[in-house]
């Protein structure tokens, strides 16, 4: 089991089109390269929660967001099984090439369904 332990991070976000760092506090899976933000939100609005790639700083997952901190853990512990987020470039996981395919191929029809929109 992943353990998450809150820490100051540094993100990459866009001020004027260009790439600036920000420190932020979030739930770091210990041993994963990974991490998760909660995103405040109105009483009216659902949860939104993040994945970062901590060594880069990027958000994994794109427009993609957590609605709970129990999906955000699930969500990691199964981008830490395909792959080894630890250093600054991910590299997949021995023997996990065929799960990472399954994956990118559900992602992709989604991705045509929300083209065809």
């Amino acid at each position: 089991m992943i353990s998450f332990i809150p820490t100051t991070i540094t993100i990459k976000t866009m001020q004027d089109e260009q790439a600036i760092d920000r420190e932020i506090e979030a739930m770091v899976a210990q041993g994963t390269g990974l991490a998760y933000i909660k995103h405040p939100q109105t009483e009216d609005e659902a949860v939104a929660i993040t994945l970062t790639h901590v060594p880069s700083g990027t958000r994994v997952g794109g427009a993609w967001w957590a609605s709970s901190e129990q999906e955000a853990q699930q969500w990691i512990e199964l981008l830490a099984e395909i792959a080894d987020w630890t250093q600054f470039f991910p590299t997949i996981r021995p023997g996990r090439h065929w799960k990472v395919l399954h994956l990118a191929a559900i992602g992709a029809l989604h991705e045509v369904g929300e083209e065809a929109s």
